[in-house]
C-alpha cells in the first residue's frame, strides 16, 4: 500500500544553508554549516565551471580540508578547517574563519578570496600554549575538477583522468602543483595552481596518496606520514601541499599561507613559465598578512557567526571584518 512506501527527497543547493563569498573575478566559494567547503566555482559568460571536484556533504563533509600537524615531541594530527572539527566558525563578505585549540595549540585558519583576482588564500596562525617547545607543520588538501558540474558529477574518476598535473619549483615557494583540464570545457581548458608562500616541503596530486588503503582500513591518518612528493595521475585529482615545519617555543607563534590561483582558459600545457603567475599570489599574501596578524592577536574575541561546528543555524555576521573594504 502507499502508506508503506517511504519517499526520500535529496535537498537542492538552496536548502543546504550555504554561505558564500564572491569576487569580481567570477569566483564563488560556498561553505556548509558543518564547516566543510561545498564548492569552488567560476562564473562566466558561458555558464559556470566547477574548480573543485566533489561537492561537500552535510553528513560527511568534503575532501577539501586543512590539517595542523605536530611533529615533535609527539606526533599528532588536528583537523583545523573542515567538517567534524570542534571549531568556532565565522564568515565575512570575503572570508571564512575557523578557530580552535588542540592539546595546548591555539589555531586560526582564514580562507580569503581576493576582491578582483582569481585567487584565494588559506592562512593558518598558531600559538604554542604548551610548557614545552613544539614542532608543527600544515597540510592543505584540495580536490579539483576543472569542469562543468554535470560533466564532473556524471563520473568524477573519468573527469580526473583528464587532469594533467605539472610540478614546477619556485625559488621561494618550492614545489607548486599546476593542474589543467585537458578535455576542453566549452572550448576552454581551466587551470589552477596550488602552493605555499613560505615554501612547501612536500606535495601530492591524487587523494589516493593520502586516503589510500591504510586510511580506509583504520579510518585515520598516520600523523608521522609525510606527503610523497611524487606526481600521480589517477582517479581523484587532489593537489596537496605540505608546509615547511616550524618549531615554536612556549608562547611562540608561526603562520603559513597557501594559495590557489585560477585561470579560466590555459590553452597550452602547464610549464615552468607559469611560475610568473605565482608572484601575484605572493604579493596578495604580503598585503593581507598585516591584517591576519592583528586579527589573530585578538584570538577568542571574534564571535563566530555560525557558532560551533556543526551549528544548528547560521546567524548574522559582522564581527570579522574585511581588510579590503
Amino acid at each position: 500500500t502507499r502508506s508503506a512506501v517511504r519517499e526520500l527527497t535529496t535537498p537542492g543547493t538552496s536548502a543546504l544553508g550555504l554561505r558564500h563569498i564572491t569576487s569580481r573575478s567570477g569566483l564563488t566559494i560556498s561553505l556548509l554549516p558543518n564547516g566543510s567547503l561545498f564548492a569552488i566555482e567560476h562564473g562566466h559568460e558561458r555558464g559556470r565551471t566547477r574548480v573543485s571536484l566533489i561537492e561537500g556533504s552535510p553528513l560527511d563533509g568534503g575532501i577539501a580540508r586543512l590539517y595542523l600537524r605536530v611533529r615533535a615531541p609527539a606526533a599528532s594530527l588536528t583537523l583545523a578547517a573542515g567538517a567534524d572539527a570542534d571549531l568556532r566558525l565565522g564568515a565575512a563578505e570575503d572570508r571564512f574563519v575557523w578557530q580552535g585549540e588542540s592539546a595546548g595549540l591555539r589555531h586560526e585558519v582564514s580562507l580569503w578570496l581576493h576582491p578582483h583576482l582569481p585567487l584565494w588564500l588559506w592562512r593558518t596562525e598558531i600559538v604554542n600554549g604548551r610548557p614545552e617547545a613544539a614542532t608543527c607543520d600544515v597540510l592543505l588538501v584540495q580536490d579539483v575538477g576543472l569542469g562543468e558540474r554535470a560533466f564532473l558529477m556524471n563520473n568524477e574518476a573519468y573527469a580526473s583522468q583528464y587532469i594533467d598535473h605539472h610540478i614546477a619549483h619556485h625559488l621561494e615557494c618550492g614545489p607548486v602543483v599546476m593542474s589543467r583540464q585537458n578535455l576542453a570545457q566549452q572550448g576552454c581548458h581551466p587551470w589552477v595552481a596550488h602552493g605555499c608562500c613560505e615554501g612547501a616541503a612536500g606535495f601530492a596530486t591524487d587523494a589516493m596518496q593520502l586516503f589510500g588503503p591504510a586510511y580506509r582500513d583504520s579510518g585515520a591518518l598516520d600523523p608521522a606520514l609525510d606527503l610523497p612528493s611524487r606526481r600521480l595521475q589517477h582517479e581523484l585529482a587532489c593537489p596537496m601541499i605540505q608546509s615547511a615545519p616550524a618549531t615554536l617555543v612556549p608562547g611562540g607563534r608561526a603562520g603559513w599561507t597557501f594559495f590557489g590561483l585560477y585561470e579560466a582558459d590555459h590553452p597550452a600545457a602547464s610549464s615552468d613559465a607559469d611560475l610568473a603567475r605565482v608572484d601575484a599570489a605572493r604579493h596578495a599574501a604580503r598585503r593581507a598578512s598585516a591584517y591576519w596578524l592583528s586579527s589573530f592577536a585578538g584570538f577568542g574575541q571574534h564571535r563566530g557567526c555560525m557558532g560551533r561546528s556543526p551549528p544548528t543555524a547560521v546567524g548574522a555576521c559582522g564581527s570579522i571584518r574585511s581588510s579590503w573594504e
